[in-house]
Order: structure tokens, then C-alpha cells, then sequence
């Protein structure tokens, strides 16, 4: 049986929003997920010091809120970020790019299955 690793993490920032089940979900299924909810963090970004990954994650957020509006498409209204800086580590970040502080539980990919009875 062959074991299939998985990829190495990557940080990222994952957009809140008020919705957790998308409306209407057929956009999800046909786009994904993270199209509308994962916001990719370039790597380069992250080779620096706290305070300037910190300001780096804020630009970023403020682009992503800029280009997409207060809306996240069929997720609705967007209320944060948290951006994962590691698998185990979250810290929560407001729509303006400023962080809480407040550490967060990392947000984990949900895994779905589907069956014939």
C-alpha cells in the first residue's frame, strides 16, 4: 500500500466571514473552497522579523479587503483574518490588517466523503 505524504505547510491567511455554510453552495463546489476563503502568503514575506511579517500580513489583508470588497461571495460578509504562521499556530487579525493579538485555534481542512448506501 503506498503512503501519500502530504505537502509541506505553507503559511497562509484564511478569511473569516459570517456565513459558514456558503449560499448558493453550488458556486463552492464548482470554484473550491479556498478560491474564496485561503489568501496565500508569498513566501519571501515571511524571512523577516516579527514586527515586519506582522506588517506584511496587515498589507496583504488590506489588499485582499480592498479588491474584494466587505463580501466574500456566497460566504457573505467578511469579519477577519487569521493567518496560520505555522500548522499549530493562528493569531486573528481585524478587516483593516491590524492584529489582535489574540491567538487563535488553527483553522483545519475539513475533509468530505461521499457514499452509496
Amino acid at each position: 500500500m503506498a503512503v501519500s505524504a502530504s505537502p509541506p505547510f505553507r503559511p497562509y491567511i484564511r478569511v473569516m466571514t459570517e456565513r459558514r455554510r456558503p449560499e448558493p453552495i453550488f458556486v463552492v463546489a464548482w470554484t473550491g473552497v479556498d478560491f474564496w476563503l485561503r489568501v496565500e502568503v508569498p513566501t519571501g514575506a515571511l524571512i523577516r522579523s516579527p514586527q515586519q511579517k506582522q506588517r506584511e500580513v496587515g498589507r496583504i489583508i488590506r489588499a485582499h479587503h480592498a479588491v474584494w470588497g466587505k463580501r466574500c461571495g456566497p460566504f457573505g460578509l467578511i469579519t477577519g483574518y487569521v493567518f496560520h504562521s505555522l500548522p499549530d499556530r493562528a493569531t486573528r487579525y481585524s478587516v483593516k490588517g491590524i492584529a489582535t493579538g489574540e491567538k487563535v485555534e488553527p483553522i483545519r481542512r475539513g475533509e468530505v466523503s461521499f457514499g452509496l448506501r
